[in-house]
C-alpha cells in the first residue's frame, strides 16, 4: 500500500544549545520555522470527517451556544465566495475548507463502533493527552480570544502540528535512543531542567505548585512530561549527527540569489533614544475639586508649567546633564529612570506618530533632531503639557550590506536543505512502518481541545 506522504516539520540543525529552543517551540506545538506543517493525507479538495466536525462546530446553534458563554466580540466578516481565498490565507486545504462550509453535517460513527483514542506507530500509541498536554494554555487562550470559526481554524493547525512532530519521534525514538551515552546524560538533564523552568516562568508565573496542579489535571505527571522533552532532545541530536554532514555549503551565486530576493529582511528600521522632560500642566494646578480648575487656575497653572520648563531647559544649555535636569523637574513618566524612554522606532507610515497620545508630538520632534540635539520647549494645547525632546543614540535606518548579510543567509538556506533531508528521511521510515488512522485519531484529538469561550472540554486521565 502506498502511503501519502507527510511533511514533517524540521528540528533545528544548530548547535545543542540552539537546539534546546527548537523543542521549547515542538513542547508548545509550533515548528521551528513558525509556522503550521503541511499535511497531505487528506486528498485536496475533499472535506475529511474531521473538517465536519469542525463545521458542525461553525452552525448558528453551535456559535449562539458559545457565544452565550463568552464575552461579546464584534460579528467576523463573511467569509469570501468559493471561488476567493481567505484572508488571511490558512496553509493546508481540510483547515481552509471549514470557512467555506455552507451546511454543516458531522459523520457519525456506526453503532457500536469504537473510536481511538491513541494512535499506533509500529505497536507504539500516541494518545490523544500527549499532543494536548503542551497546547492546552494556547488553545484556552485562543478559544477565548478568538470567534469560534478562527478558533477552530487555528486550532486544527496547532494540533495537527504537533501530531506530525509526534509521529516523527515516534518513528525514529528506539534507534536515536540507541545512541545516547552516558557521558550524554548530564547535558540532558541540565537542559531539561533548564526549559521546564523557562516554562514555568513564561505559563504560571514561575509558581511551580501551579505548573504541578495543571500537569495533574491533564492527567500527566511531572517525570511524564519530562520524558517527552528527553525524547525530543534526543532525537533532534541524533539526526543532526545523522544528516548535518550530508548538508552542502550554499554557493557565493546561491546567497547572492537569496539576499536579492529577500532585501526587506535586511532593511533595518532607524531607531532613536528618547530622553523626556514632561510637565503635564494639571500637575502645577494648585487648588482641586471636583469640578476641575477654573479659567484663572488653568492659566496660572499653565504660567508655573513654562517657568518650570524654562528653567529646566536653561539648566541644559549650561551643560549640566539632561537626566540629572528630568529628574528634578520633569512631572511626567521615567522621571526616575532620568526621562530614558529607550530607542523608538521611526514609523513605516510617514503619517504616523512613533508614539499615540501625549507623547504624540514630542515622538514627532524626536525624529527631527540630530545625534544628542536638545528641543525647545514644546507646548501641545491639545494633552495640556510641555515637554523637552532630547535626541540619543541614532540607530539603523539603512540596509545590512550583503557582506554582512552572509552568515545569516549561509545559516538561513543550510536550515533549509536540512529540513529537507529531515523529511526525506522520517518519509523513508514512514514508508516502513505501521501506522494507524491519522483522521480518526485527528477527530479525537479535536473533540477533546476547549470548547470556544474558553470552556474547557476536558481530557480523562489515563
Amino acid at each position: 500500500m502506498t502511503r501519502r506522504a507527510i511533511d514533517f516539520p524540521a528540528m533545528n540543525w544548530r548547535p545543542t544549545l540552539i537546539a534546546i529552543s527548537a523543542f521549547v517551540l515542538v513542547a508548545s506545538g509550533c515548528s521551528p520555522s513558525g509556522g503550521a506543517p503541511r499535511w497531505d493525507w487528506w486528498n485536496a479538495g475533499k472535506q475529511s470527517s474531521h473538517e465536519e466536525m469542525l463545521a458542525e462546530e461553525e452552525s448558528p446553534e453551535a456559535i449562539h451556544g458559545a457565544a452565550a458563554q463568552a464575552p461579546a466580540r464584534p460579528a467576523p466578516p463573511a467569509p469570501p465566495p468559493r471561488d476567493q481565498p481567505v484572508d488571511p490565507p490558512v496553509e493546508d486545504a481540510p483547515v481552509a475548507a471549514v470557512a467555506h462550509k455552507e451546511t454543516p453535517q458531522r459523520k457519525k460513527p456506526s453503532p457500536g463502533a469504537i473510536q481511538p483514542d491513541v494512535l499506533l506507530i509500529n505497536n507504539e500509541p500516541i494518545r490523544v493527552i500527549d499532543i494536548l498536554e503542551p497546547l492546552n494554555p494556547r488553545l484556552e487562550q485562543l478559544s477565548r480570544e478568538l470567534p469560534p470559526r478562527s478558533y477552530y481554524q487555528r486550532a486544527a493547525q496547532l494540533v495537527k502540528g504537533q501530531i506530525v512532530e509526534a509521529v516523527a519521534q515516534q518513528l525514529i525514538w528506539r534507534r536515536a535512543s540507541e545512541h545516547v551515552t552516558d557521558d550524554l546524560k548530564p547535558a540532558i538533564d541540565k537542559a531539561l531542567d533548564k526549559v521546564e523552568k523557562e516554562r514555568i516562568n513564561r505559563e504560571f508565573d514561575g509558581r511551580e505548585t501551579s505548573y504541578e496542579k495543571y500537569i495533574a489535571k491533564q492527567g500527566r505527571t511531572r517525570e511524564e512530561v519530562r520524558e517527552r522533552l528527553r525524547r525530543t532532545v534526543i532525537i533532534d541530536s541524533y539526526l543532526r549527527e545523522r544528516l548535518l554532514p550530508l548538508v552542502p555549503a550554499p554557493r557565493r551565486d546561491e546567497l547572492l540569489s537569496y539576499y536579492n530576493a529577500n532585501k526587506k529582511e535586511y532593511e533595518q528600521p532607524e531607531r532613536r533614544e528618547l530622553f523626556l522632560i514632561d510637565l503635564p500642566v494639571a500637575e502645577f494646578v494648585e487648588t482641586r475639586n471636583i469640578f476641575g480648575p477654573s479659567r484663572e487656575e488653568n492659566d496660572a497653572a499653565w504660567s508655573r508649567a513654562r517657568e518650570v520648563a524654562a528653567s529646566a531647559r536653561d539648566a541644559v544649555l549650561r551643560g549640566e546633564s539632561f537626566e540629572e535636569v528630568a529628574r528634578q523637574y520633569s512631572r511626567g513618566p521615567k522621571r526616575d529612570e532620568g526621562g530614558a524612554w529607550g530607542l523608538i522606532t521611526r514609523p513605516a507610515d510617514p503619517g504616523e506618530a512613533p508614539l499615540q497620545g501625549r507623547w504624540e508630538k514630542p515622538s514627532r520632534r524626536l525624529f527631527q533632531l540630530g545625534e544628542g540635539q536638545v528641543s525647545e520647549v514644546i507646548e501641545d494645547a491639545e494633552s495640556q503639557s510641555l515637554f523637552i525632546v532630547k535626541c540619543g543614540r541614532v540607530e539603523g535606518g539603512g540596509v545590512i550590506s550583503f557582506k554582512d548579510a552572509q552568515p545569516d543567509i549561509i545559516e538561513t538556506l543550510r536550515q533549509q536543505r536540512f529540513v529537507k533531508l529531515r523529511a526525506d528521511f522520517l518519509q523513508a521510515e514512514l514508508e516502513k512502518s505501521t501506522i494507524g488512522s491519522l483522521d480518526d485519531f485527528m477527530i479525537m484529538v479535536m473533540d477533546a481541545i476547549p470548547s470556544p469561550g474558553g470552556r474547557s472540554a476536558g481530557i480523562a486521565a489515563p
